[in-house]
């Protein structure tokens, strides 16, 4: 995969992009008139911002604030080497799109595409900005077994919406002893039970909690988790919270 070409064309004196020409000679009636309008049929218009880097590779939140004349969705292309020779992510981000993941790599291309069904596209301004600060959320007294899934992969519910979870703590209350599954040991029993992390995304974020004896139980948990805020779609911008 390659990055896309731009499907626009700069105007210089108006200093906006607008659509390449949509029409042919004769659709537009072969007339000079006709022909000062020589991209009227076109709805769409797609350009591509100045490739980000970030300095390093990791986990981000992007900000796209874009002035144009008709709706906005973008595609987001990530690398980790800024090669873009196929080794990079594509996240596609529609109009009213709400907790997309968050990104990972070093150099960051936005694609927007335009759309108006009523008036030319025309596409002024793209400004890019993107942050790796995070924030704190906390959920105590969690007994697992009311959480969704099974003992091998609880999913987590938290009091706000993010984009990724950075890094996060389990601590397992203290519990009574139960027996454990196996053939033959000194030590029959247990009230040990290893936090297992299974998943850090924004849409199912999961954990297990994990006997001596390597099988997943139920128990009450504090956890303190570091994540990536909320990215969602706001008019034509992404915006991050």
């Amino acid at each position: 995969m390659a990055l896309p070409d731009n499907n626009a064309t700069w105007n210089y004196e108006l200093n906006i992009i607008q659509p390449a020409a949509a029409t042919t000679w004769t659709e537009m009636g072969n007339t000079w008139t006709d022909a000062g309008n020589w991209n009227k049929l076109a709805d769409e218009l797609s350009w591509g911002a100045d490739i980000l880097d970030l300095g390093e590779v990791g986990w981000f939140n992007l900000e796209v604030q874009t002035d144009a004349l008709g709706e906005v969705a973008y595609d987001i292309y990530v690398s980790s080497t800024g090669a873009f020779a196929g080794e990079e992510t594509v996240t596609s981000i529609a109009p009213g799109d709400t907790n997309i993941s968050a990104f990972y790599g070093q150099y960051v291309m936005v694609y927007a595409t335009v759309t108006s069904a009523s008036q030319l596209p025309e596409l002024y301004a793209i400004s890019t900005r993107a942050i790796n600060k995070t924030l704190q959320v906390r959920l105590n007294d969690v007994d697992t077994s009311t959480l969704s899934g099974t003992t091998a992969a609880r999913t987590l519910v938290f009091p706000r919406n993010f984009s990724r979870i950075a890094n996060m703590q389990v601590s397992v209350h203290d519990l009574t002893n139960f027996t454990l599954e196996v053939f033959a040991t000194d030590y029959p029993t247990s009230n040990t039970l290893i936090p297992r992390i299974i998943d850090k995304s924004n849409a199912t974020p999961q954990i297990a909690l994990v006997g001596v004896d390597n099988v997943p139980r139920d128990a009450t948990v504090d956890i303190v988790a570091e994540v990536y805020p909320e990215q969602y779609m706001l008019g034509n911008n992404l915006l991050f919270r």
